[in-house]
């Protein structure tokens, strides 16, 4: 598969999105058919690559703000995949629903991990909260 072998981290960033959406209507075949097992591995998977994408792209020590490619796709990408996994959660039945959960929790902690590379200025952050008199 292309993505599994991209060594570009920008590049295999923007290549998620078209993976993930495979994926996510595999997801929703699988719990058509009530197989929630196999419903789940696919979810893992695509946890597991965006942990990668993400990582490949820490990895490069680029700035995410002034150089958002890859950066801002992903994350993109990642927003829509949330309700995405939304829709999936509510086509669950509740017992099979906690595993899914955690997963949402940990993309859910990824976006705004990009988020934050994204934009790390953030207003009041880092500065003091009155002018120094002088």
């Amino acid at each position: 598969m292309q993505f599994a072998q991209e060594s570009d981290p920008v590049r295999k960033a923007k290549a998620l999105p078209r993976l993930g959406e495979a994926q996510f209507e595999q997801v929703r075949k699988e719990i058509a058919a009530q197989s929630y097992d196999q419903a789940l591995h696919i979810v893992e998977d695509y946890r597991d690559e965006v942990r990668g994408a993400v990582a490949a792209l820490k990895s490069t020590g680029v700035n995410a703000e002034r150089r958002p490619s890859g950066f801002k796709q992903l994350q993109i990408h990642l927003r829509k995949s949330l309700r995405e996994l939304d829709q999936t959660l509510l086509a669950l039945p509740d017992d099979q629903r906690p595993p899914f959960e955690s997963i949402r929790q940990e993309l859910l902690s990824t976006e705004k991990e990009l988020l934050d590379l994204l934009f790390p200025r953030k207003p009041g952050k880092g500065r003091s909260p009155e002018k120094p008199k002088g």
